[in-house]
């Protein structure tokens, strides 16, 4: 027994040795390749924080635009209603108005003077030609 209870801890011995021999040797290196991953995920941490800073500006950008659009669609609705409602009234008030335009007319020719009214329902003025034989 007492042979088997000295042979343990010598064996422990050899392989903590062994262990701290492996650590020593192979933890610089992780250690290495860690920090090295860790720089590498800092960067892109960076990028994205950048890029996703150039989005907001970008939406901003968008949205002001949008705004800008919408209050210039407000104001030309405005002004069509406000040109809907000047042409209702004015329909409204030339529906009271005879759609009969007269024009005088008034010939001298050879000491004689003739008058005379034409009544047209179109509003283009009237051309007449006079031969007088």
């Amino acid at each position: 027994d007492t042979e088997n209870n000295n042979h343990i801890p010598v064996q422990s011995t050899e392989s903590s040795t062994a262990v701290t021999r492996f650590l020593i040797k192979h933890l610089p290196k992780q250690l290495t390749q860690l920090r090295n991953e860790k720089h590498k995920l800092e960067d892109k941490i960076h990028d994205f924080e950048q890029i996703v800073s150039e989005q907001r500006m970008q939406m901003s950008e968008h949205e002001r635009r949008v705004e800008v659009e919408k209050s210039k669609i407000k104001k030309l609705e405005e002004r069509l209603k406000q040109v809907e409602q000047k042409q209702s009234s004015e329909t409204q008030q030339n529906d009271q108005i005879p759609v009969i335009f007269r024009v005088p007319v008034e010939v001298d020719q050879e000491n004689m003077l003739l008058n005379w009214t034409v009544e047209s329902k179109s509003e283009r003025a009237c051309g007449y030609w006079i031969s007088f034989v």
